[in-house]
Parts: structure tokens; sequence; C-alpha cells
């Protein structure tokens, strides 16, 4: 079974440590292996020393981080959708984390 290792991201972490207990339910309900944090934007890098995350996604108030992030690391970097995240929807925020790892070929199970 693939394992996925997601990073969610706001301004300060607080709507986005929401989202990912409803990521993480989604993840349970499905039968999804999924590592799934959430950390304030500026908390990245020292997050991303304690996983491998293999994608990033960013609340759409901090969408303007985006392209910082996506030049200083090699995954993918995303915005939640706005109705995902205004609703806190954990298994469409999940679906489409999962489909960004898909698209670049990877998961904790192959290699990179």
């Amino acid at each position: 079974m693939a394992k996925y290792e997601i990073l969610v991201s706001c301004g300060a972490g607080m709507s986005s440590s929401l989202l990912g207990v409803h990521m993480r339910e989604a993840a349970e309900k499905e039968g999804i292996d999924a590592d799934i944090a959430a950390v304030a934007v500026d908390v990245i890098p020292d997050q991303l020393k304690k996983m491998k995350a293999q994608v990033i996604m960013i609340g759409p108030q901090m969408r303007f981080r985006i392209p910082q992030l996506q030049e200083k690391y090699s995954i993918p970097v995303a915005m939640i959708d706005i109705r995902s995240y205004g609703t806190m929807d954990g298994h469409a925020v999940l679906a489409d984390a999962i489909k960004l790892i898909e698209d670049q070929g990877g998961t904790s199970d192959s290699e990179n």
C-alpha cells in the first residue's frame, strides 16, 4: 500500500491544523495510509526536516508564498481549493494532494 506524506500550511497554522484533522479522518475512513502535518507557513522548513513530505498544500490566504516555496523545494506546492478550504473538506483536499503526488509519480513505496 502506498503511503502519502502531506504537509498542509496556512498563515498561523490554526486553520490548517483543523483541516489536517479532517484530512486524517478522511484518510482513515478511506483506508489511505497518510502522514498529514499542519503548520504555519513560516514553520515549513523546520517541518520538512522532520518529515519527507511529497506535497505542500497552502491555504488560499497564503497563495502569494507559493512561487517562493516552489523555487525552494523540489516537491509540488499548490494552493488548496478555496471552497474546500472554507468548508474544511478533508476528503477533497486529501484527494487533491494525492493526485498531485501521483501526477509526480511519487509515493513512499516508489523511488522518486
